[in-house]
């Protein structure tokens, strides 16, 4: 998957996230809320949605998720609301 393909992912999820009657509304809610707090407030700063972590700057609320295998480092953070 390129950043083009995870960027065009995140646009779906975005839109449907706002749209109560897109199919996927209810998706995109759950994965762009916050769950309960398991540790990722110290191990990134930031609160666990499903997939994504999410954080506040200001009004805004931002899906972050940083990538990390053998010899590959990778962080994306949208911007979804506010």
């Amino acid at each position: 998957m390129t950043a083009a393909d995870v960027a065009k992912v995140f646009c779906s999820f975005i839109r449907s996230f706002h749209d109560e009657r897109d199919p996927d509304h209810d998706i995109a809610r759950l994965m762009l809320s916050r769950g309960p707090e398991l540790g990722s407030q110290q191990f990134m700063n930031c609160g666990a949605g499903n997939g994504v972590f999410i954080a506040e700057a200001g009004h805004n609320r931002v899906a972050v998720h940083q990538a990390a295998n053998d010899g590959y480092r990778g962080l994306f953070v949208i911007c979804y609301d506010g």
